[in-house]
């Protein structure tokens, strides 16, 4: 006896081949479309700010941390860095905090307009109205000041004014230093002290 052909089965087998040949039709279209769409000539965020920051490879919000030699804790943070010139070692940085610190406390807070950070020689230098604040009690302004980053010696350039524990006063020169052993800080101001009472030594 002849048997005729199960359709049912026939058909089955066949739309288990034709239907991936489709799937995979349909996806090749999908991927043709997307690949010949035209790219944007500008990524909508790609705006001046972000084109300045590529230009001048600035860092927004750089954080630096040193330790001195006696232990003391050193911390430079700005709002924004950047390359000073041709050397890699050396940063212009605007609106700069310099904090000493030790495990305990903070002892001695600095701010100014600008710095510039030099790692080779282990140095930053403040400027632009520089205010320096103790945790001793006494509040200091002056136009610049540089300090070592792997010890604790900190310089100003010229003239200081300011008030602390015994008054309001001012003087040619300000040096910040700690003791070798231990983590004191001294503050010798030179060149001419001139307190409010007339005193000048």
């Amino acid at each position: 006896m002849v048997r005729l052909p199960n359709t049912y089965s026939g058909v089955v087998t066949w739309l288990k081949v034709i239907l991936p040949l489709i799937a995979l039709g349909l996806l090749s279209t999908l991927f043709l479309f997307s690949r010949a769409r035209t790219p944007p000539t500008s990524l909508p965020f790609f705006d001046l700010a972000l084109q300045e920051r590529i230009r001048e490879q600035q860092i927004t919000g750089p954080y630096f941390v040193g330790t001195t030699e006696n232990g003391l804790s050193l911390t430079l943070s700005a709002d924004a860095a950047r390359r000073d010139g041709g050397d890699l070692g050396r940063l212009s940085a605007d609106n700069v905090t310099m904090q000493i610190k030790t495990k305990a406390e903070t002892l001695v807070i600095m701010s100014s307009q600008s710095g510039v950070l030099d790692a080779g020689a282990d140095r930053v230098q403040l400027a632009g109205g520089v205010s320096v604040n103790s945790s001793s009690g006494y509040t200091i302004e002056t136009e610049t000041l540089s300090s070592a980053l792997n010890t604790l010696y900190i310089e100003t350039e010229g003239e200081v004014r300011g008030s602390g524990p015994a008054g309001s006063f001012q003087a040619g020169k300000m040096i910040l230093t700690s003791g070798n052993k231990d983590k004191t800080l001294h503050l010798l101001f030179t060149n001419g002290v001139i307190l409010t009472n007339g005193q000048t030594e």
